[in-house]
């Protein structure tokens, strides 16, 4: 949950579904915490400030595509040709077989692979190092809040980071009381006592509706067992090799140091995505890890794994996302709507019992055009079996749930086409649940 805050520090509670939804992620010259609230590690190991900084690269790999048509093509079309004539006129001759080809190549791992190392870092702004050389820059220069150059926040992990339109906006920011002098900082229940659910005057802040030191937003690797239609190419495939625990220990030991030694955060929320990380064969033990060092874990997962897998997880794991995929349960019939009911039955049944542990079940139902009459019916069935408005930690609510809209691939900015009652069912949901 966030709290969508006015200038004059009232605020409302939101979503980053329905921030996008009702088309308010724009915060172009606002100034954002990415990088000082904040980092984001690739499937490839680059590290960035925040996830909109990775997504203006291009990673297509145009020499091994050129290779690759060369092999395939067993010499009916030279390297030399990759650009040329010959190959603009093979390509609209032969429209099958190259589409064919194309995502056979797209589901390699190397279509999209790109490491960047330190001496072409002033190539990529944002990039602030990899997993591999370590930080490319000093700590300071990453922890200052930056002014944002982009039109959209796309993704929902950089609309997450605390940010204000102006600099005056800050002393209503909680999460961002650091960097209020001293004599002007105020504890959360001064700050936000009989200002919830005020009207709007104007949207200048943003932030989560909870405190939170510090995040590590970590994609293990590409590899996911499922293929959704609408997951970018570039990010997921079944052919892409996983982090070992050696190398994603020596990352977690080094963030540990960076961000809690130095810095003197009280600690890391480490959250894993992929691809599918609950199918990387160390995952457990890296979660397991940070647990005996007392850090904060969450994930995002497609609820695939097995009901053994995900109990064990449970009892060290502090956040679970679970996104239903129904495209893809039906289409690679790797799963039914029902195992994945279980597995997130059996997670919420271990995290009510510890609930004064910080414990959070999130579900996201993926609502791609088509699905959106079919997210409802689950949405409806689950609320109906798991109640997440139980009281945890510091008495907050235990989870949520919530529809997704689908935004188009290639342009994050934009939702997907929707025919006109998807979007007046989307918007009864929003108006109705939120």
């Amino acid at each position: 949950m966030l709290r969508e805050i006015d200038d004059l520090g009232f605020y409302t509670n939101t979503t980053t579904d329905k921030l996008i939804f009702e088309e308010k992620n724009k915060f172009k010259n606002w100034f954002c915490s990415a990088g000082a609230k904040g980092l984001y590690i690739d499937h490839d190991g680059n590290i960035w400030r925040s996830v909109c900084f990775s997504a203006e690269i291009d990673r297509f790999n145009k020499n091994g595509w050129s290779n690759f048509l060369t092999k395939n093509l067993k010499n009916s079309l030279n390297k030399s040709s990759f650009s040329d004539s010959t190959y603009i006129k093979w390509k609209s001759e032969k429209k099958k077989k190259f589409r064919s080809l194309a995502q056979k190549y797209r589901q390699q791992n190397e279509a999209f692979e790109k490491i960047i190392w330190s001496n072409d870092k002033l190539l990529y702004p944002g990039v602030i190092g990899n997993i591999y050389e370590g930080f490319f820059y000093s700590h300071s220069e990453i922890f200052e809040l930056f002014e944002c150059t982009f039109d959209t926040c796309g993704c929902g992990s950089d609309i997450w980071y605390p940010k204000i339109k102006k600099p005056e906006d800050i002393k209503n920011v909680y999460n961002l009381n650091e960097y209020v002098e001293k004599n002007k900082r105020t504890d959360y229940d001064t700050l936000v006592k009989g200002k919830e659910k005020a009207a709007i005057n104007n949207f200048h802040a943003l932030e989560p509706s909870y405190p939170i030191d510090y995040q590590v937003l970590w994609d293990l690797g590409r590899y996911c067992n499922f293929n959704c239609n609408y997951c970018w190419p570039s990010v997921h495939n079944k052919t892409a090799s996983h982090l070992d625990y050696k190398t994603m220990i020596r990352v977690v030991d080094a963030i540990l140091y960076y961000i809690i030694d130095i810095h003197k955060n009280k600690k890391v929320r480490f959250f894993f995505g992929g691809g599918e990380p609950t199918w990387n064969p160390d995952f457990f033990d890296v979660c397991d890890y940070l647990a005996r060092r007392n850090q904060i874990i969450s994930i995002s997962t497609n609820g695939s794994n097995t009901i053994e897998y995900y109990t064990k997880l449970a009892t060290v794991v502090n956040n679970f996302l679970f996104s239903i995929h129904f495209g893809s349960i039906e289409e690679s019939k790797i799963v039914n709507e029902k195992h994945v009911l279980e597995n997130i039955k059996k997670v919420h049944f271990i995290q009510k019992h510890h609930h004064l542990k910080d414990k959070w079940l999130e579900l996201k139902i993926m609502a791609p055009p088509g699905y959106v009459k079919t997210a409802i019916n689950f949405y409806n069935k689950i609320v109906d079996i798991i109640d997440l408005d139980q009281q945890g930690r510091d008495g907050r609510q235990m989870g949520a749930i919530t529809i997704v809209p689908i935004r188009e691939i290639g342009n994050s900015s934009e939702k997907a086409e929707y025919n006109l009652n998807e979007q007046m069912q989307l918007t009864e949901f929003y108006a109705n649940t939120i």
